[in-house]
């Protein structure tokens, strides 16, 4: 295994190359999850990621740790969907949500975390990806929530030659902070709101809410503004789609903060755009990287997204607030951590209405 630099991604970030990641041994995959938690992109080119499909990379994440990203809110709303469904407490709009849900998932029932991103339909007409149309502002893993996975992975499987992806790591610009501002950061406590199409604009709205699900199905949860990585490495989780307002501040105060962080840490020279071709894979940290999709028509092409945590790589939970310093990822609401029978009260899927 052959390593080189990524221009674009301030210090850090890696192209693996000399590889074989469909037929390595797990000492190699380990050797790569130890340079992924390191480095937070990692791109296998095509020549070495070639051949690379949905149970393989499936097996890569339960080597590098949980292949369903550890604990999470899909869990949770299965439980209380199940419940309402019984209890015909669904509306029609919800029913559309789950039917929706579950034929993404078609094919991979047994590869947990696993699920196409892609703007192509079936015969019928079926959407047969998540996130299948328009572009994508920048985002992170469960970004208004406590309970984000540390690592995903895309694999370019069909018609994304041409197309992009870009990314942003906030650990060097936060070392360039000065001190004063860093301690601003590690007191700063964003609190979160999803706001129908604003991270995806252009998305349908079945699709539209069940990001909602994945990114901040609470309304008012609270995520630290100041984060670490699995290895240490200090950054922010600046989500500005969904982030309102940081608590104990006005609006006024907040815009402004927010306006100040936005400018220091998005910047061009953190930047890493990638153009894609068929047959690539990347591993990207969501702890303190942004990523992005500038492509607006994603009509013809399909990859493979896997939730990856790092708990065997790095023996320890890598999940959410854990990162920093938490025992267990959760999702917090006024300085508390929701309990499940909490989740199902605040919980809202469609966006319209609380039930």
């Amino acid at each position: 295994m052959k390593l080189r630099s990524l221009n674009g991604f301030g210090s850090l970030g890696v192209e693996v190359y000399d590889f074989d990641l469909m037929n390595c041994a797990d000492s190699d995959l380990q050797a790569l999850g130890h340079i992924v938690a390191d480095q937070l992109l990692v791109y296998v080119n095509k020549k070495c990621s070639n051949g690379i499909d949905a149970k393989r990379i499936n097996y890569i994440a339960s080597v590098f740790g949980d292949p369903n990203g550890g604990n999470n809110t899909e869990n949770l709303t299965s439980k209380m969907l199940k419940y309402r469904r019984e209890h015909n407490q669904l509306s029609k709009q919800d029913i559309e949500v789950i039917r929706e849900l579950n034929y993404l998932r078609q094919g991979f029932e047994d590869l947990p975390g696993l699920i196409r991103v892609s703007g192509k339909r079936d015969q019928k007409g079926n959407r047969t990806g998540i996130f299948s149309e328009g572009e994508l502002d920048w985002h992170s893993d469960r970004q208004g929530t406590g309970v984000f996975t540390p690592v995903l992975a895309l694999c370019s499987v069909e018609g994304t030659d041409g197309t992009h992806t870009e990314f942003l790591q906030t650990h060097d610009q936060y070392l360039n902070l000065p001190k004063e501002k860093q301690a601003e950061v590690q007191s700063l406590i964003g609190v979160h709101v999803y706001t129908p199409g604003k991270l995806a604009p252009g998305l349908n709205m079945v699709q539209d809410s069940i990001v909602r699900m994945n990114m901040c199905p609470i309304d008012g949860s609270e995520v630290p503004l100041f984060c670490k990585s699995p290895t240490g490495r200090p950054g922010v989780r600046l989500n500005l789609t969904t982030l309102e307002y940081f608590k104990g501040y006005s609006r006024k105060e907040s815009d402004a903060l927010i306006s100040f962080y936005r400018d220091w840490f998005m910047r061009d020279e953190y930047k890493y755009s990638h153009c894609w071709q068929d047959g690539e894979t990347i591993f990207m940290d969501q702890t303190i990287t942004l990523h992005r999709r500038p492509t607006k028509d994603c009509s013809q092409r399909t990859l493979l997204r896997q939730k990856i945590t790092l708990d065997k790589i790095l023996g320890k939970g890598t999940q959410g607030f854990q990162n920093i310093g938490h025992e267990e990822p959760g999702i917090q609401v006024d300085g508390q951590l929701v309990t499940r029978d909490e989740f199902f009260k605040k919980f809202k899927i469609s966006g319209q209405g609380t039930y």
